[in-house]
């Protein structure tokens, strides 16, 4: 429940940070690292697996993986980091 909770609260921020460009294109991906697919290439099948916003430009970005995986900062969204990982950093 309380993951529900703060999911919810995660998936909120991002709507909104991008609904007035708190977001910025270099802070987004363009495709689910978990499995390698592209926004571009996915179908609507694969699109639904993932969880999808989009910038006032127009530019989708995933905000959850296909595994769950959360691609935005929480910190840039003014909430907790946790154990959230950078994957824009090469381990």
């Amino acid at each position: 429940m309380i993951l529900d909770i703060l999911l919810a609260e995660y998936l909120h921020a991002v709507a909104k940070a991008a609904k007035y460009g708190k977001i910025l294109l270099g802070q987004t991906i363009d495709g689910c690292q978990e499995c390698g697919q592209q926004i571009v290439d996915m179908t609507p099948g694969e699109k639904a697996l993932h969880v999808l916003s989009e910038l006032p430009g127009g530019d989708e970005f995933v905000v959850l993986g296909c595994e769950g995986y959360r691609y935005v900062d929480p910190e840039l969204l003014g909430l907790p980091r946790g154990n959230w990982q950078d994957w824009q950093v090469n381990d």
